[in-house]
């Protein structure tokens, strides 16, 4: 027998659960306000939630088609559990962007110092370059017009 499970509005993608005596009642909020009962595929997705032990700290599992949660639980009699999960979605996409972004700015300045270095060198060997040029130009005289 499934066990109702009322709760304030959340966010979307949130899911609750109930768990009592091993049997697992879970549904997701959605973004419209609605609530949709989770249901296993293979005995798998939502029966992962039983896995979440009632210590009071957040523990992340992969729920299958419903992605990956952070999932907190809270034990209210030594048969009843109650599970709320946010979906790390959000967070996994941040931290993409958050990579992308940074390495994009580091290319960026890694090439702009590259090409300041380049011209800092170049500027600080145009004396040798000069030297250079009348080098050649003694080098291409003739020897009888040297003294």
């Amino acid at each position: 027998m499934h066990q109702q499970i009322t709760a304030p509005p959340q966010p979307a993608d949130t899911i609750d659960a109930l768990v009592v005596d091993g049997e697992v009642t879970a549904q997701l909020h959605q973004i419209d306000g609605t609530l949709r009962r989770l249901t296993a595929i293979g005995g798998r997705d939502v029966a992962q939630l039983a896995t979440v032990r009632a210590d009071g700290q957040p523990h992340d599992r992969d729920l299958g088609r419903y992605g990956e949660y952070r999932l907190i639980a809270t034990r209210l009699d030594p048969s009843t559990t109650v599970i709320t999960g946010l979906p790390l979605k959000d967070v996994h996409d941040t931290l993409w962007t958050v990579g992308l972004v940074l390495g994009g700015v580091s290319l960026i300045g890694l090439a702009v110092a590259g090409v300041a270095g380049a011209f800092l060198v170049r500027r600080a060997l145009r004396p040798l370059d000069r030297m250079a040029a009348t080098a050649r130009r003694v080098a291409e005289l003739p020897c009888t017009r040297v003294r």
